[in-house]
């Protein structure tokens, strides 16, 4: 990347006049295991498009009270 920018700073141009975007995408990893919530999370993805999650926590698809969590709206849809 850093060889395009050098070679065509045009490209560098581009990148720097794009606005701030995805600013919330670590808000769903720490959400997984929290009780769903559709309108928190319409919120969520009405300014985010992708989400960064992680294999290496320990999601659960229900909270201790049985309810659904993200995690396992996740895996119903």
């Amino acid at each position: 990347m850093i060889t395009h920018i050098v070679i065509f700073p045009e490209v560098k141009t581009m990148i720097d006049t794009m606005p701030e975007n995805n600013i919330n995408r670590n808000k769903l990893h720490f959400l997984l295991n929290e009780k769903w919530n559709k309108q928190e999370y319409s919120k969520i993805c009405k300014n985010n498009w992708v989400f960064k999650l992680s294999y290496k926590s320990v999601w659960k698809k229900k909270t201790p009270k049985g309810e659904e969590t993200y995690y396992g709206k996740l895996f119903s849809v």
